[in-house]
């Protein structure tokens, strides 16, 4: 199963844009205090995380993704590096200064092996967890702007 989610936001930095770019272009600072990351470490141009979300009715489920880091003219790209496992994301996105603000356009998709389902209350409780991932997804990727806010001097 593959479940997706995109988020988009502009938050106004205190500092020079010269600050700004390299705020976004060090996730070990921009990312340090969103709240659902677990394990955050950037080295060597490669940010890796865990997300840790809870799925109602599920229980608690970590991702672990990898993303490299590319410095642009006015910002940085993140590009999702696949990882193997049952469970994973890819995270990924471009950040820029524009105006003296940080404008984010991020993307996530999370990679879930499921056994098939072969009777109908497994196909039913397939989609139960399907609705449920996906509106847990899209929740953690709207509560993203208030961890990056939150890192910012």
């Amino acid at each position: 199963m593959i479940f997706e989610a995109q988020e988009h936001f502009v938050l106004p930095y205190p500092g020079s844009e010269d600050e700004a770019r390299s705020f976004l272009r060090d996730p070990g600072r921009s990312l340090r205090a969103v709240s659902f990351l677990r394990a955050l470490r950037f080295d060597g141009g490669i940010v890796r995380s865990e997300l840790a979300v809870n799925i109602p009715m599920f229980g608690d489920l970590v991702l672990p993704f990898e993303s490299e880091v590319t410095s642009t003219a006015q910002g940085a790209l993140l590009t999702p590096r696949p990882l193997s496992g049952r469970a994973w994301a890819e995270v990924g996105g471009l950040g820029e200064v524009q105006s003296g603000q940080l404008d984010y356009h991020l993307s996530f998709r999370v990679h879930i092996s499921m056994p098939q389902a072969e009777k109908w209350g497994g196909a039913a409780f397939e989609k139960m967890f399907q609705a449920t991932a996906r509106k847990t997804l899209e929740r953690v990727a709207q509560e993203f702007p208030a961890g990056v806010r939150a890192a910012m001097p």
